[in-house]
């Protein structure tokens, strides 16, 4: 049983109180009593999609104004950092995303070779995004501009138009003593 390990993610908390040489039936007992006693309030430090200003890694491409008070921003447009979808967070690699168009872009972080969304996020005009704590894993990123997003779908409207497919990225995680870190990338969409 580890015991003066280096402090992690909370769902990363079991692991240490797992013993490898401990069997099935020991080690779902320990799973079942952390579960019971140390994770009920696990789901609730994990914020919604959208919320929370943990999650706001952006930095606006030409100016540090939010285009918002300028009000060249149409209403009902989601703010530059806006996570449309968050299936996985729990890794140290991050993806910068710049948005090089003249249109509002949608950006969804997939498993290389498929088209399922591990994670989507909205990127305004000449903007970026850093997608952060990306599991390890090959991803491949997806991306479209146009107008009037539909958030329900993760997609635009009016004047949809899909960008060139990029990656693979191979995430993964470093652990020391000083915590956990993983690969980093940079993308500039509409760039050829």
């Amino acid at each position: 049983m580890l015991q003066d390990g280096p402090s992690g993610p909370a769902i990363l908390v079991p692991s240490r109180s797992v013993s490898p040489l401990g069997g099935v039936p020991a080690t779902a007992d320990a799973l079942s009593i952390w579960a019971r006693g140390k994770a009920m309030d696990l789901w609730k430090s994990i914020p919604k999609v959208g919320e929370g200003q943990s999650e706001r890694f952006v930095e606006t491409a030409n100016s540090t104004v939010d285009q918002r008070d300028t009000g060249t921003v149409p209403p009902g447009t989601p703010e530059n950092w806006t996570e449309l979808l968050r299936t996985r967070m729990s890794g140290g690699s991050e993806l910068w995303v710049s948005n090089g168009t003249s249109k509002d872009a949608v950006a969804k972080l997939v498993e290389a070779d498929t088209v399922s969304p591990v994670r989507a996020v909205y990127i305004q005009a000449k903007n970026k995004v850093c997608i952060r704590h990306i599991a390890p894993g090959l991803y491949d990123l997806l991306a479209e501009i146009g107008e009037n997003l539909d958030p329900d779908r993760v997609r635009f409207q009016t004047k949809r138009h899909a960008l060139e497919r990029s990656g693979p990225f191979q995430c993964f995680d470093v652990s020391s003593t000083q915590g956990t870190w993983g690969t980093k990338y940079k993308v500039v969409l509409g760039a050829r």
